[in-house]
């Protein structure tokens, strides 16, 4: 039976060699893994500050009024 195996950073000998084949490979990072998480959620736009954001208001249900990096 064919499928797709879901990759992980197990697969691979370390973080940087899993980014750079999941961004190759054009497939969706795993967010938790923590390099990709860090990607994710730590950047200085706009758009990383609102999913990091949500993210905490979702983990800890309760509004988020300033978050400092």
């Amino acid at each position: 039976m064919w499928y797709n195996k879901i990759m992980d950073i197990d697969d691979f000998d370390n973080a940087d060699e899993y980014a750079q084949r999941m961004i190759a490979e054009k497939k969706l990072l795993n967010p938790r893994v923590d390099s990709t998480f860090k990607a994710l959620f730590t950047q200085p736009t706009p758009e990383s500050q609102g999913a990091l954001k949500s993210f905490l208001e979702a983990v800890t249900e309760k509004p988020i009024t300033n978050i400092q990096l």
